[in-house]
This record gives structure tokens, sequence and C-alpha cells, in this order.
């Protein structure tokens, strides 16, 4: 059977935020301006544009008429104590709060003024000098520390033109076709809309050659 959309994006976002799991705990944002060098877009070496493609595609955030790209708290706190975490340590790796707070003040160590709603979330491995909190996450100066804990051979790592893999995350299209096809990719009729070929995930299966075939197996598509 083959694998859902959604479940493919998740398994993508579910194998970086492991291997990030790996260092040191830090916090970052989820939803705040992609200026800020702690957003969570920025360690995974995504443009705005890919990550909330993303997520959406993920079902763990929509595009909301009045406020725009938006997460959904509730599916995102599920999907990190899902069956995707389970098999390997993540205890205590993964943390997702909700604040009001002025970013801009915090980033200048200053005192805050104006407070807005956002989601931050903490990955990686608590020690005695992890910050607890986000309002922790500060220097001697008072300002918020952007820079995360390194990784070394850091596949998902802060590229300088995005995020580049020899297999592309998901996308997501505005219209799905679901007629079979045989080709590398669909077109969706009437908006002539391209899906990416990589979403179609074949099923291949060895059947018994005919006697006296040269092959030593056959294949049909499922």
């Amino acid at each position: 059977m083959a694998a859902s959309y959604e479940g493919i994006s998740l398994d993508h976002l579910a194998d970086h935020l492991i291997y990030l799991s790996t260092s040191s705990s830090f916090w970052y944002s989820l939803n705040s301006s992609y200026d800020h060098d702690f957003h969570l877009s920025k360690r995974l070496g995504m443009k705005p544009k890919d990550y909330e493609s993303l997520l959406v595609a993920a079902d763990l955030a929509h595009f909301h008429k009045r406020w725009g790209f938006s997460i959904k708290m509730m599916k995102l706190m599920l999907f990190l104590e899902g069956h995707r975490f389970t098999t390997i340590n993540c205890d205590g790796t993964f943390e997702v709060v909700f604040k009001k707070v002025d970013l801009n003040a915090f980033m200048k160590g200053e005192p805050p003024k104006h407070r807005e709603k956002f989601i931050f979330i903490r990955i990686g491995i608590l020690n005695a000098s992890s910050h607890r909190k986000i309002e922790m996450q500060k220097d001697s100066d008072g300002r918020v520390i952007v820079t995360p804990p390194r990784l070394s051979g850091l596949c998902v790592g802060t590229l300088k033109d995005g995020y580049v893999r020899n297999v592309p995350l998901p996308r997501v299209p505005q219209i799905q076709s679901a007629s079979p096809t045989t080709s590398h990719e669909v077109i969706a009729p009437k908006a002539g809309i391209p899906i990416p070929g990589y979403l179609h995930i074949p099923s291949w299966i060895p059947t018994l050659p005919k006697l006296g075939s040269r092959l030593g197996f056959s294949q049909r598509l499922l």
C-alpha cells in the first residue's frame, strides 16, 4: 500500500527532528519572523515557502484567512508523541510551548513593550547547562541566544541556497488527480498543475518467469 501524502511529509519532518534531537537542548521559534536566526526553518536550511509547505502538507499547519500561516498546536504535540518517535530514546528531547512575548525586545535584551503570541519548540538533550525556558536562553548581555549547538555531519544544516537533497521534500499541490498513470508526473485536469513525481511510490513484486525465459525474474507494477 502506497504511503499517504501526509505520511510522507511527516516522515521527512520526523527524520530531521530526530537528528536534531541528538544535540544539546535548544529553543527554536516555529512561527515568528523568518528573519530571526533561531527560527526552525533556519536550522533546517529551508526557505520560508518550503517550510510552510512542509508543515501544511503534514497537516501540522494551515493558512488561515485572517491570520495567515498558523501552526496546529494540538496536532503538533500529538505528532511529537507519536509512533515515529517511540522507537528511539526521545524522552525529554522535545517540548512545545505557547508564549506571549515581545520578541524584538527579547532579541535586543530590552524590557518588553508589545507582547505577541508565538510557539516555540525545544529540541535536544537536557543537561546541567540547558535553558529550561525560552526566556532563559540569553547571553550575558541579556540578549536571546540565536546560534544552536553544532552538529557534525548535519544533513539538513543551514544551507546557503536553501534546502538541498537528492530526494526533495514534498510540496503542497493545489489539485491532485486520482487517475492512475505510468508517467513520472501527473497533470491535474482543468488547472493543469503538475504533481511531483516522487509522490508516486510504486510497489514492485517479483513474479515467476515463464518456462524458457531468459530472465531470472520479471516485474509487474501493482
